[in-house]
């Protein structure tokens, strides 16, 4: 019978906890022992083999003595052929296992002496009563040498999920820390906590390092709102998102946000209403300094009936306003702009005959709110008409000289169709597959058939259809967005507008007169806006204005004579598939 025995794993200067732990990842589940042992301890680790009719049953009654003075401390977990125990060290003189009746009694004598802190592996093998014992009976198995890993985790509750020699283990964290003693070889990590962004990478066992910290980086930012000049104690901001409003007393530091635009108002008995918008961005505390006017009785403004201006454009850094003055008696009149609601403190733009107007206003600074309303003064007084704001677009990034607005998806969104300059333009209608736009839109000026629907000669899967060459999807030669703009631009999948449908609020608006939708971000506040483009079919253009048709990457594999799109309209957005040769808006996207 073989008795050399192995040191199979060493754990000296391990903490219980963590050796407990390893061996909640080794076996799934443990029992938790109900002391701490108090003495110098080994485990040994048992695998239970045979074909005795009670092997069953003896797996959950099978009792162990440990000799004279020694005994189970407690039996950590039971789980398949093996069942954990808690030994004393240095002496083990010998196992006497009962299995119950119908088993042989297997004693185990004489094996080494047991070293502490180490795990140990015993296979015993039961035979029935009154059969010889083979050389394999008992056999305490020589094991691979093992490697301490101490790992540290920020934040301290996340989830560490290993898969290392083919099998999948959770690392199970104390406060942040596990130290553990392992094999030679790689370990693949995933690890995750809420807020945080996963991280995947690849432990190499033995490191070099004593430790191995890993530190997720925050999914969120921060808004500190402090002031040096301004006593904001007793004061309330008003912080608004997309995702919700919350108010919060001041000063305030370190308030969790997820990344997009945030609207802040504070009010004071006295002051004029303050309101700034803020761009937070992951892993980032944005500090804002408020600063509060005085509002005194001398200067405030009168408020009248004028009619306030409308403004009915804007972009990063200028916007489009409209509107009607009297002039009646007027000595001057014009609009004021300002970044708070003191319009006392404003910019005036005069303007000089009475009637209708329309003023452009320049050299506004990106994501920034601004307050506007008419004036008129006399000999004796000025007049002010109700405010009116407006809050200016980020600046828009750029890929190959288009600009687009990351929403928090897979995909960065143009935000602007292909052949327009802006986002209310319609811009150009393309057959489905056709890179250019043309005068007549059907079968017969069709790129991809003979004239007729069934005789298409590229993108089906149906041989009453035409030509079959199985291709489902557009090819980038095919690709009127990347044809047209370049770069990694390219149009979207049917997938990919399914995610903007299931992570964007659709709301039907006006911009500049068009009619559409701004779509708006649930994850970070930023928006796009699709026009009501229509469609065209020969020589015709139809329903601008009212509805809008967005081409998809797919072929519509039911009818290959169509493809699938986004079909919006002031009563619902969804996706809907059509024939191929009608004329339809392209929106690209990038990664």
């Amino acid at each position: 019978m073989a008795q050399s025995v192995k040191i199979v794993e060493e754990m000296k200067q391990v903490p219980y906890a963590s050796v407990m732990a390893m061996y909640k990842n080794e076996f799934g589940s443990f029992e938790k022992p109900v002391m701490r042992p108090s003495f110098p301890y080994a485990v040994i680790r048992m695998h239970l083999e045979g074909n005795a009719p009670s092997v069953r049953a003896a797996k959950e009654r099978m009792t162990l003595y440990m000799g004279q003075q020694t005994g189970v401390e407690s039996r950590v977990t039971t789980y398949s052929n093996q069942i954990l125990f808690l030994v004393r060290a240095p002496r083990h003189p010998m196992i006497y296992i009962d299995c119950g009746d119908g088993c042989e009694r297997v004693l185990l004598s004489n094996m080494q002496q047991l070293e502490p802190n180490c795990l140990y592996d015993c296979k015993v093998r039961f035979i029935m009563e009154g059969e010889s014992p083979t050389n394999d009976t008992v056999f305490v198995e020589r094991g691979p040498r093992l490697y301490p890993l101490n790992l540290h985790v920020e934040p301290k509750t996340a989830q560490v999920e290993v898969v290392a020699h083919g099998e999948r283990r959770d690392w199970i964290l104390d406060n942040g820390h596990v130290s553990l003693q392992l094999l030679e070889g790689d370990y693949s990590y995933t690890i995750s906590a809420n807020g945080y962004y996963t991280e995947k990478g690849t432990i190499r066992v033995p490191t070099n390092q004593s430790d191995t910290t890993i530190r997720l980086r925050c999914t969120r930012g921060w808004l500190s709102i402090v002031s040096d000049s301004t006593d904001l104690a007793g004061l309330f901001a008003k912080i608004s998102h997309p995702t919700g409003d919350l108010e919060v007393s001041l000063p305030c530091d370190s308030i969790p946000c997820v990344p997009g635009n945030y609207t802040v108002t504070i009010r004071k008995p006295n002051s004029y209403p303050y309101g700034r918008v803020v761009s937070i961005t992951e892993n980032t505390n944005t500090r804002l300094a408020p600063r509060l006017v005085s509002r005194t009785k001398s200067k405030s403004p009168k408020i009248s009936n004028i009619e306030p201006p409308r403004v009915v454009f804007v972009s990063s850094d200028n916007a489009v306003v409209r509107g009607e003055l009297s002039g009646h008696n007027a000595i001057e009149k014009g609009l004021i702009i300002n970044d708070t609601q003191n319009i006392s403190h404003g910019v005036k733009v005069v303007l000089g005959e009475k009637g209708a107007f329309e003023q452009e206003l320049l050299n506004l600074i990106p994501g920034t709110q601004y307050f506007i309303c008419t004036y008129e003064c006399n000999e004796m007084d000025t007049i002010y008409s109700e405010l009116v704001s407006f809050l200016t677009l980020q600046n828009a990034p750029v890929e190959n000289g288009h600009r687009y607005a990351d929403l928090g998806l897979s995909v960065k969104w143009a935000v602007c169709n292909v052949g327009a300059e802006q986002s209310e333009q319609y811009g150009d209608y393309f057959a489905w597959g056709e890179t250019e736009p043309k005068k007549i839109y059907n079968w017969e000026t069709y790129k991809w058939c003979d004239g007729v629907s069934n005789a298409l000669n590229k993108y089906n899967v149906h041989s009453y259809n035409g030509k079959v060459d199985n291709k489902t999807s557009l090819t980038i030669v095919d690709d009127a967005a990347r044809v047209n703009w370049g770069g990694n631009w390219r149009m979207p999948t049917d997938d990919e507008w399914k995610e903007l449908l299931d992570n964007c609020k659709w709301i039907w608006t006006t911009l500049n007169g068009v009619k559409g939708y701004r779509v708006i971000s649930k994850k970070n506040g930023n928006s796009i806006f699709f026009p009501a483009a229509g469609y065209k079919e020969e020589y015709s253009l139809f329903n601008a204005g009212s509805h809008g048709y967005y081409w998809s990457t797919w072929l519509d594999l039911d009818n290959t004579d169509s493809a699938w799109y986004l079909y919006v309209y002031s009563k619902g957005v969804l996706r809907y598939n059509h024939l191929r040769s009608v004329g339809r808006s392209v929106r690209p996207v990038c990664p």
